[in-house]
């Protein structure tokens, strides 16, 4: 199926449809991370420090997005396993 145009078609499509997803899912994350700095800003300085870890979390939220975003790709291949001290390594796990 990968050699077909058919299947070239198809994983593109699929790729747009991983990359609207996400997007989707981070515009969810801003969403909600406006909407409780706001819940947060009405405790006064009591809530301050909770809108400082909705910001933070936001953040490490759009940069695992933007981790994804770069896995996926932008034509649909996916990036090749990680080669390191002369092997390939296959997962995480294996590097720890």
């Amino acid at each position: 199926m990968q050699g077909s145009p058919n299947g070239k078609a198809h994983l593109q499509a699929v790729n747009e449809t991983e990359h609207m997803m996400l997007d989707e899912t981070e515009f969810m994350v801003d969403f909600f991370a406006e909407g409780a700095k706001v819940y947060w800003r009405l405790w006064g300085p009591l809530g301050a420090p909770m809108v400082y870890a909705v910001e933070e979390w936001a953040t490490m939220q759009r940069a695992y997005f933007r981790s994804l975003h770069q896995v996926i790709g932008p034509d649909g291949q996916k990036p090749q396993p990680v080669v390191s001290l002369g092997h390939k390594v296959n997962s995480v796990e294996e590097l720890v």
